[in-house]
């Protein structure tokens, strides 16, 4: 109760109820293979998470965004400090800002854009952006910590029908303060990984896995 009391107290609204949407008729994205099936275990809704780039101009529900902080809240952390804190970017403008000053700022130090073909090659006009940010003291397992609640937000995500991709070039905005403030992010929150999040009408083809490097003893 206590980590649904913590969401309810961000966004200020109540958490309704919210159906399968595997069986719902109303989804965020094309069905993918074995999606027609009841439910996904485990391992084929993890096979079946894509990195999006390419989304629909539709606000996502704040439940839906409110489900997917809340299995960030579940994963684990390091002694348990559940450090993670979640800055959730709506604002198409700020977003729009945002992505030109990484861009502004990669240039100047002479960095390549990877998918400069694409309008947006930082956070690819997704509705949604979302932070994962620490305050101080840090310590050395935030950055475990901040991939773990990551991964836990992008399946999160994958069940709703919604696509996502990891960004970690938001780190960037800790070199420019400024717009920190003109976002309305504190600048006590170091951002660690941020992810877009939005409906997509199409999902990339899954890339062949490596086989696993593995020692049995």
């Amino acid at each position: 109760m206590a980590r649904r009391a913590i969401i309810k107290e961000l966004f200020l609204i109540t958490i309704p109820p919210h159906p399968n949407p595997l069986l719902s008729k109303e989804r965020g994205c094309p069905l993918l293979k074995g999606d027609n099936k009841y439910n996904m275990n485990f391992l084929e809704l993890a096979k079946s998470r894509r990195s999006v780039r390419q989304y629909r101009q539709e606000k996502i529900p704040r439940e839906q965004i409110e489900k997917i902080i809340e299995a960030g809240l579940w994963a684990p952390s390091a002694f348990n400090e559940q450090p993670i804190k979640f800055f959730v970017l709506e604002d198409p403008t700020k977003i729009k800002l945002t992505s030109e000053k990484i861009i502004e700022i990669k240039k100047k130090a002479g960095q390549s854009i990877w998918r400069a073909d694409l309008p947006d090659p930082i956070f690819y006009q997704a509705p949604v952006v979302i932070f994962l940010c620490v305050t101080p003291p840090k310590n050395r397992f935030n950055l475990a910590d901040v991939a773990f609640t990551c991964q836990n937000c992008l399946l999160q995500a994958r069940e709703l029908g919604l696509g996502t991709v990891a960004v970690g070039q938001a780190t960037m905005l800790e070199d420019m303060p400024e717009v920190k403030k003109e976002l309305g992010l504190p600048n006590n929150w170091e951002i660690l990984l941020s992810f877009c999040l939005g409906k997509t009408d199409s999902f990339p083809e899954a890339p062949e896995r490596k086989k696993p490097e593995v020692i049995y003893k």
